[in-house]
């Protein structure tokens, strides 16, 4: 019986369709009231805070986070439950998550740094080479793998966990999030594996529309950013990665007027500027020097 003991709680952020009546009437029709309850946002609060009122409505083992743009594989959830049984340390496992073709999205990764941020931007191997920085994102693998930080589209997390760090940090609406979760539970001295054996399509972009080619990132993204390096990194962590960034593109630009054939540009419009102006803002208004020193205070872990 694929439900024994298992519970599922359907977080709706604030929907502005009939998906909740639709979810409703298929839980009443099929008789999955017993293990599945549908959970309703007064607002949109993008995943954090989504993700948390779940976790906060029921007491479990083991907490498995999915995107609503997700699909799961067969033996998906028993290959990661038999994992985390297998191995108290580790509190946070990330599934192989894939795109609708079976190809991998590269969910198992290095945390970012600010100098990242050059080889980001540049986009060449040869910046990579010189910095002797290896990428993000980790290398196709067979076996279970520790990391960093894991997708949070389709992520599972120990009970302990939550309990020893926290929940995650409502200060992000929608992207770095879980990569802030896992370094605060890294710091914690909490192992973060990736298993390919445990199988999860991701409809990337689905819910948001932010991987459509040439389309402006949203405001929350260049917002998570921020918060992020200002955590992890502090204010000079953030000075640092946005003039890495700059450096990259101007790299990058160079590379495409010596091009004889230039590379079709499907970066969103504005990136570099958005970056930019958002965060001088930022340090202008006092609000990075506020998210800086909420690091220290409550994550000296992390922040230190």
């Amino acid at each position: 019986d694929i439900t024994r003991g298992m519970r599922v709680s359907i977080v709706d952020n604030a929907s502005n369709d009939d998906s909740v009546k639709f979810i409703e009437e298929t839980i009443a029709e099929n008789g999955w009231n017993s293990w599945v309850t549908v959970l309703r946002a007064k607002a949109n609060l993008g995943f954090s805070a989504g993700n948390n009122i779940g976790i906060r409505s029921c007491d479990a083992r083991y907490y498995w986070l999915l995107n609503p743009d997700t699909i799961v594989r067969g033996g998906a959830r028993a290959a990661l439950v038999e994992f985390l049984d297998a191995n108290p340390r580790v509190g946070i496992l990330g599934a192989m998550v894939e795109n609708s073709d079976g190809s991998p999205q590269g969910s198992a990764r290095r945390c970012l740094k600010p100098t990242t941020e050059l080889s980001s931007a540049a986009r060449t191997g040869l910046v990579e080479r010189v910095v002797r920085q290896a990428p993000v994102t980790l290398p196709e693998h067979e076996q279970p793998l520790q990391c960093d930080w894991v997708s949070g589209a389709a992520m599972i997390v120990r009970r302990e966990t939550f309990d020893e760090i926290g929940l995650f940090d409502e200060g992000y609406f929608l992207y770095f999030e879980e990569l802030d979760f896992c370094e605060r539970a890294r710091a914690a001295g909490w192992e973060v594996w990736h298993l390919p054996q445990s199988r999860v399509v991701h409809l990337e972009g689905a819910a948001t529309g932010i991987s459509k080619p040439r389309s402006r990132r949203p405001a929350y993204w260049f917002n998570s950013r921020r918060r992020f390096f200002l955590k992890r990194y502090g204010l000079p962590g953030l000075i640092t990665a946005d003039c890495c960034w700059l450096l990259g593109r101007t790299i990058f630009s160079v590379r495409q007027l010596t091009r004889f054939r230039r590379r079709s540009n499907t970066d969103p419009k504005w990136l570099t500027w958005d970056i930019i102006r958002g965060d001088l803002r930022s340090i202008m208004t006092g609000e990075a020097f506020r998210i800086a020193e909420e690091a220290r205070r409550v994550w000296p872990r992390l922040a230190s």
